[in-house]
């Protein structure tokens, strides 16, 4: 069963890095310094970045947004969004597993955490501008929370069908002695 939730896990991470590392390349890293520095989201640049977002979104299956992070004071600063109910350059914590992407352009997945808002795999990858320089985080997450539902139930079926299993073999068992007796 452990084999089984740490191939479930593996197996997550590992499409959620594809995702990520593919749709980066597809940002434009100069164009979103810009709306990054502007501090306006708005204008025709903004809302073609945050429909190519909303596109990767759609055609991989992902529940949860999609989005960019950039350094801020104390944490990092939401940029672009594939859920407009959130405020542009809204803080948001810096994870300790964002620091390599930010300080050395490396791609990141977590493992299985928690925060105030639920349970998740993420994978982060950087976005470059032309000079190279890594101007944002690239998220991109499932929630594990139903998966991790639908683990409970998978063994709690399990449990219950190894009980009935030594029920039946404690019968036979009493049986065969009662007959050899």
């Amino acid at each position: 069963l452990w084999l089984g939730v740490h191939h479930l896990v593996r197996g997550a991470g590992e499409r959620l890095r594809s995702i990520v590392v593919t749709a980066a390349s597809g940002l434009n890293g100069d164009v979103h310094e810009r709306i990054a520095s502007s501090g306006v989201p708005a204008g025709p640049d903004f809302v073609a970045q945050v429909s190519y977002l909303r596109r990767v979104q759609a055609s991989n299956g992902l529940e949860t947004e999609v989005y960019t992070l950039i350094p801020g004071p104390g944490g990092t600063r939401f940029i672009l969004r594939t859920d407009s109910r959130h405020p542009f350059g809204e803080a948001y914590e810096m994870r300790s597993e964002m620091k390599p992407v930010f300080e050395r352009g490396e791609t990141v997945v977590t493992g299985f955490y928690g925060d105030r808002h639920g349970s998740w795999i993420s994978a982060y990858a950087p976005v470059f501008n032309s000079k190279g320089n890594v101007v944002a985080l690239l998220e991109a997450d499932y929630r594990m929370g139903p998966v991790l539902v639908t683990i409970a139930k998978e063994v709690l079926l399990f449990a219950g069908i190894a009980l009935l299993g030594l029920a039946a073999t404690i019968r036979l068992v009493r049986r065969v002695a009662r007959d050899l007796a």
